[in-house]
């Protein structure tokens, strides 16, 4: 019976912390149409990894509070410091407006990242309307080794 107490209230707050992600997610940015949740080759939080994979994947969430606005296209842009971001200069990488309303896996199509190296990037996103959202929060991620090493998972 103990066990079986024990085994429900973990489960509880395993739903409870997933519920706490999904929430956190969504209220990120709140701002109307803000990208939020951004993550990278599907981490939420790739600044505390390393991602080993020479052309990363970007996603997002498209935020608002209008009911039925959907994403008609969206702009990447990479920099080596966030400051650079700041000032509006992406000195690694800019997609430049994307028509597509894909907001999940998008590659990474600019130069050759530096490998063991920190980067920093943002979205915004155009909506049915051709209004253009302010750009997400910038997010950290930071490269590992790309070259010959064998691993047992991505990030190893």
């Amino acid at each position: 019976m103990k066990s079986q107490i024990k085994m429900n209230l973990q489960l509880l707050h395993k739903l409870l912390f997933a519920l706490s992600i999904i929430l956190a997610a969504g209220c990120q940015n709140h701002q109307d149409n803000v990208p939020a949740g951004l993550m990278t080759d599907l981490l939420l939080h790739p600044e505390k990894a390393v991602i080993t994979n020479p052309s990363p994947k970007f996603s997002w969430i498209v935020s608002s509070s209008d009911h039925g606005v959907m994403q008609t296209a969206y702009q990447v842009v990479i920099a080596s410091d966030i400051q650079f971001l700041k000032d509006g200069v992406s000195d690694v990488w800019d997609s430049g407006k994307v028509d597509s309303d894909r907001s999940i896996s998008i590659p990474y199509s600019g130069s050759t990242l530096s490998e063991n190296s920190s980067y920093w990037w943002k979205v915004r996103i155009w909506d049915q309307d051709g209004e253009v959202s302010p750009y997400s929060t910038p997010q950290r991620f930071n490269t590992g080794d790309f070259q010959g090493i064998q691993r047992n998972w991505p990030g190893e």
